[in-house]
Order: C-alpha cells, then sequence, then structure tokens
C-alpha cells in the first residue's frame, strides 16, 4: 500500500530512480564485493573505440557461417554458444549469459545443471571476458565459476517497452531487454565500437513456440543439434499465457528498434547479417560485403 501511494505521488520514473539509488546503496553496505565488480566496468568505457564488432546469436542461420573468418576480430558469443560446433574458430572476445535461467532463477524455464556446468567450463577455454546479470552472484559463487571465469556484473533495470531509454554506462542500471543479443549490443556500445554486426540473429523462436503450442515439433530452433527448446517451449507454454508470449516478442522487436535508432544518433553503424531474420528494425547487410 505504500509503495503504490509513493508511486503515486512521487511519479513512476521518480520513484523507480530512487528505488535504483536505494538498491545500489543497500550493495554498497551488504555486498561490496559485488558492488566493487560493478563499478570497475568503468574499465571497458571506450576501450575499443572507433573499432567493429561481431555480436553472434545463437538462431539456425549462424550455420551457414565460416566462424574462422571472424577469428582476428573482436566477437561477442552469447548463451550456449560453446554447443555451435567449432566454436572455437571464432575466437570470442566477449561473452553473455543474462536469461536468469542459466542461473536456476527461473521456474518456468531449467536446463540442465550438468550441461551448464559444462558450457561455463567450455567458455573457459576461449578467455573470453564474461557478462552476467548481478543476481547471478549466488550462482556463480557457490558453483566458483568465477574461479575459471573473468565475470564481471551488470544492473538491469525494467524492460525497454515500459521506459523507452537506452542506458549504457555498465557501472550503473542499464536498460532491461528480452533477449541476450540487445544486451551485447549494450556493452558494445559501451565499449566504443562505432560499427557493429549481427549474425545469427534470427529471432525465429516464436516459431518454434506456436509450434509447440499447436503440438507441432520443431527442429533446426538453434545453430546447435544438442538442442532441448522443444522441452522447454512445453514449461514456458504451461505457465505463460500468449498474452505474455506475444507481449515479450513485442518487447524483443521494440529493443532492436530503440537500439537502431540511438545508434543512429550515435553515429554508430548497426547492422544485421543474419541471412534468415525476422528482424527488419535494423538494415540488413551481407556478411561477404562487410569482410571485403
Amino acid at each position: 500500500m505504500i509503495k503504490k501511494l509513493a508511486k503515486i505521488l512521487l511519479g513512476r520514473k521518480i520513484y523507480q530512480a530512487l528505488g535504483k539509488k536505494y538498491y545500489i546503496f543497500l550493495l554498497k553496505r551488504r555486498n561490496r564485493d559485488l558492488y566493487n565488480n560493478i563499478k570497475r566496468n568503468k574499465q571497458f568505457y571506450k576501450m575499443h573505440k572507433g573499432k567493429r564488432c561481431f555480436i553472434l546469436g545463437n538462431g539456425p542461420s549462424l550455420r551457414d557461417v565460416n566462424l574462422g573468418k571472424l577469428k582476428d576480430e573482436y566477437v561477442f558469443s552469447v548463451n550456449c554458444f560453446a554447443r555451435v560446433q567449432n566454436f572455437e574458430l571464432a575466437k570470442p572476445n566477449y561473452h553473455l549469459w543474462m536469461d536468469y535461467s542459466f542461473f536456476e532463477l527461473r521456474d518456468d524455464q531449467k536446463y540442465n545443471h550438468e550441461e551448464l556446468i559444462n558450457d561455463y567450463y567450455k567458455m573457459a577455454g576461449t578467455g573470453a571476458i564474461c557478462f552476467v546479470p548481478d543476481v547471478a552472484y549466488s550462482f556463480i559463487k557457490e558453483n566458483k565459476i568465477d574461479k575459471i571465469l573473468d565475470v564481471h556484473y551488470l544492473l538491469s533495470g525494467e524492460s525497454n517497452a515500459v521506459i523507452p531509454e537506452i542506458k549504457y554506462k555498465l557501472d550503473d542500471f542499464i536498460t532491461g531487454y528480452s533477449t541476450v543479443v540487445q544486451y551485447a549490443i549494450t556493452v558494445a556500445i559501451y565499449m566504443g565500437f562505432t560499427e557493429i554486426y549481427l549474425l545469427g540473429c534470427d529471432s525465429t523462436s516464436i516459431i518454434s513456440l506456436l509450434n509447440n503450442a499447436l503440438d507441432v515439433k520443431s527442429n533446426n530452433i538453434h545453430a546447435y543439434d544438442k538442442d532441448d527448446t522443444n522441452e522447454r517451449n512445453k514449461q514456458i507454454l504451461s505457465n505463460w499465457s500468449m498474452t505474455d508470449i506475444f507481449f515479450d516478442q513485442y518487447t524483443l522487436f521494440h529493443g532492436y528498434k530503440l537500439l537502431g535508432e540511438f545508434s543512429k544518433k550515435q553515429g554508430i553503424v548497426l547492422r544485421n547479417c543474419s541471412t534468415k531474420t525476422l528482424i527488419n528494425e535494423i538494415s540488413w547487410v551481407s556478411l561477404n560485403d562487410v569482410l571485403n
């Protein structure tokens, strides 16, 4: 009741801003290690100014890419990239896990624990610097993931469908998104990259969800073969209404729209090189043209 009244009196934007400041105040007092880790993200500011990078989603179109062609580029990978055949060829510099399910924090979507840990160890072999949400702290510590990976934490706010504003300072709250790829774009912007190219960013997950809702099994959902998405889709469908599912899809594509507009204003080239994609909020360009 008090929270509702405060939100009415202060207005949602001021109420949320004060809430974030209070969260950071408590974090500084109760978990100094996590607080200091987040503040150390300042080291990444404009460290790659004027450079270009490639962000690899795990959509099925990534199968069309010769990852070896990216070995001399700056590369971001995400989620279960370690399951992609010959993933090591891309030599990723940075890797992101942002979905809470990768830290066993969601009841509506679960991964096998052993497979998760195996993914972390595989990524450790690449030497990539990793970014995870602040809520992953306990999982990371309990499973000693920070002993094998260079882990950096990110604070994310509400979905950008609710607050249409891009916040990208990694030592503070950043915009919340519906997909890890958009977090990777945000990190790349903060690092100063002026050309950002997307690969394997198909955003076709809605197709498999609808197929599962109609009791039709989907194949080739991701760029890797060992894929339990059909099973996890069933978990989502048993917990989410179609209203929730389509709103989530709205926030996903709206995020690309906002990041495209923001990048243009900042003089950043943001392009999608994925060969099969539903994303039309970001201009498409051929990977061969970019590399040549």
